[in-house]
């Protein structure tokens, strides 16, 4: 179910144009990098926890063996991104 507004899904994908792990510029979906039950709660529907995966990469961070890989290349995306430090 989709929690964000479509002006927030809008600016993640101008901001990623593609799947931020294998680089297709089809079948692509917004996804939490942390999600409800991984302690994202209070920024979750915010561009700093969202990314352009395509279906497959989603499934695969979601549901796959290279989950947690998949989500430390998001967080790492992420974090270049918006840390300014």
């Amino acid at each position: 179910m989709r929690t964000y507004s479509v002006k927030l899904a809008e600016e993640v994908y101008e901001r990623d144009q593609w799947c931020i792990i294998c680089g297709r510029g089809h079948n692509l979906t917004i996804a939490h990098v942390k999600n409800k039950g991984m302690g994202g709660t209070k920024r979750k529907d915010t561009a700093d926890n969202l990314v352009c995966l395509c279906l497959e990469c989603h499934d695969k961070m979601d549901n796959g063996i290279f989950n947690r890989e998949y989500r430390q290349r998001c967080e790492d995306y992420l974090k270049e991104k918006y840390d300014q430090s």
